[in-house]
């Protein structure tokens, strides 16, 4: 049965899944995408999942320029023309865009009204909005939990209160298939820090023993859930110094220490829930979140005499549901595209081959069969200078020609003015060479989304290109700035900025200073293409500079 015909009247009319309740075809992409982790989905018309894949790229432990590359990633195997749909930190002012919260009570409806969706690198996105309430005059929000509720809902396995234990646990009341109130306890990430860093931390062995397995341990946590749950003594830091003074009295072993630390706060967040959520007589708590943790909860419920009920992630669920009701994918008003950040598209076809091809004085009619050449041999970034005849046209065609392969950047050198940087990205380029520092032209590159690498040979330009946003810098012309000099500028420049060589990089022999300077590529340009080359000529020096930059850099290519 697929998860439209699994739905309750109470949680709403079937139809705002809008779909059949059979398909064999992909009709959605899902992603999950919290503070540690990025799990994507691809799903059928029922919302079962025909695919899937997972990256540790939270938006925690991401730049925010990297989130688009990110999403790209996930998503690079499956059609561009489908829907995606969005929870969790995506949406928060740190992801790719910040959603307004949807305020409670709220429901499937109030949490579709609110997704924002835009253009992401020629695929549709919708973000859920997340949700927000007022407690005792205190605001409150969460990000994805929302969607798993959902999800938990439409399945028929919700009750009226529900509890998601983690870094950050929700006690969230429902009724009729609306998320009425919630609220928030730090019980993870407490934990957490007083485990760590703190006078407690310094008597603990360690993450203590597995409390379903080991009987110490066990009576450990239960000790503290006990604890945790007395309305004497008061205080909950009161309550955590006991974890030092039973090491102190002989009552608590230091691999012990964990365990009864988890036990004491658990308790005293379920102590404070029960306190302000009611669960009727009859119902039992639903507990939503990893099995480890559940088991500590169901534990701790059962020593304050409620009956609770475990379920799996019901995330993919509450996002089919979400993104099935939406009947058209219109853009946000006023909203730009998005694309892959340039930092990112560079850093991913260096991360090929660090080398770019510099075809000067090549012709349209010789692009084909240069871009077979390159492609083979290894190289990723090729630019056509614009004082080579007809250099729109071949830019063209080159960005045509490369079209199957990876993490290509194709572009133009030589651009010097505002104007060509506009002709250069309408003819399908995605690169910007200068020879020069141009602030204009940086900027205005910029502005267009493109990869810019502006020429530079001291560091007064190197710190005005940077500020003017430029991807990476063009170290030119290299045989006039010695390794020496390219040491000297990486002692100061920002120990990210990316440095290619360019002038004069022949072979290895001129590469390996340069990379033990801090270089992180070099441009080639006459050692790989002369017009006057034959096809075969050009083929064999592309393989050898691709084999002497692997050798002296370390790197596998593709």
């Amino acid at each position: 049965m697929c998860i439209r015909d699994s739905i309750n009247a109470e949680y709403g009319d079937r139809r705002l899944l809008g779909m059949a309740a059979t398909s064999p075809e992909p009709s959605m992409v899902a992603l999950d995408w919290g503070t540690s982790s990025l799990r994507a989905y691809l799903l059928d018309g029922c919302g079962g999942v025909i695919a899937q894949t997972q990256a540790p790229h939270g938006i925690g432990k991401s730049e925010q320029h990297e989130l688009v590359h990110h999403l790209e990633q996930a998503t690079e195997e499956w059609d561009r023309t489908l829907p995606v749909m969005v929870c969790g930190m995506a949406g928060s002012r740190n992801g790719l865009w910040e959603v307004p919260y949807a305020e409670c009570p709220c429901d499937c409806a109030g949490l579709q009204a609110g997704v924002e969706i835009r253009v992401v690198g020629g695929r549709k996105v919708g973000i859920v909005p997340g949700i927000r309430c007022q407690n005792h005059g205190m605001m409150d929000v969460m990000r994805g939990e929302e969607t798993q509720l959902l999800g938990l809902m439409a399945s028929g396995q919700a009750s009226s209160l529900m509890v998601m234990p983690g870094t950050h646990s929700k006690w969230v009341s429902a009724t009729a298939g609306a998320i009425e109130s919630f609220a928030s306890y730090m019980t993870g990430e407490t934990f957490e820090l007083f485990s760590s860093d703190s006078i407690v931390s310094k008597l603990m062995d360690g993450p203590g023993k597995d409390v379903q397995t080991d009987a110490s341990a066990r009576q450990s946590f239960l000790r503290g859930v006990d604890l945790g749950l007395a309305d004497r003594p008061r205080g909950l830091t009161h309550k955590v110094f006991s974890s030092r003074t039973q090491v102190l009295a002989g009552k608590l072993s230091a691999d012990c220490v964990a365990p009864y630390l988890s036990g004491v706060l658990i308790g005293d967040e379920i102590q404070s829930g029960l306190a302000d959520f009611h669960v009727p007589q009859g119902d039992k708590v639903v507990l939503v979140g990893a099995d480890t943790l559940c088991a500590r909860y169901t534990l701790a419920f059962e020593r304050a005499g409620v009956e609770t009920v475990s379920v799996g992630n019901t995330v993919v669920s509450g996002l089919f549901q979400i993104g099935a009701g939406i009947e058209s994918w219109e853009v946000t008003a006023d909203a730009l595209e998005i694309s892959p950040a340039a930092e990112c598209r560079l850093a991913s076809a260096l991360a090929e081959c660090p080398l770019v091809a510099i075809l000067r004085g090549i012709r349209p009619n010789q692009i084909e069969p240069a871009a077979e050449a390159l492609g083979g041999s290894g190289f990723r970034i090729i630019e056509v200078p614009l004082n080579s005849p007809d250099p729109y046209e071949s830019i063209r065609l080159l960005a045509e020609c490369t079209k199957g392969l990876k993490n290509t950047l194709i572009g133009a050198g030589t651009v010097l003015s505002v104007q060509e940087v506009d002709k250069v990205a309408e003819s399908g380029g995605e690169l910007i060479v200068s020879p020069n520092t141009d602030l204009a032209v940086i900027r205005r590159a910029v502005e267009r989304g493109l990869v810019c690498i502006p020429g530079v040979c001291t560091p007064s330009e190197a710190f005005a290109a940077l500020g003017a946003g430029a991807t990476a810098l063009k170290l030119f012309p290299a045989e006039a700035v010695p390794p020496s000099i390219l040491k000297a500028m990486r002692a100061v420049l920002p120990k990210r900025t990316v440095v290619l060589a360019v002038g004069g990089i022949n072979g290895a022999e001129d590469m390996v200073e340069y990379i033990e300077a801090g270089a992180n590529g070099f441009g080639i340009g006459s050692a790989v293409f002369k017009p006057s080359m034959s096809l075969s000529e050009m083929a064999a020096n592309a393989t050898r500079l691709v084999e002497a930059g692997r050798s002296v850099g370390g790197w596998e290519g593709p």
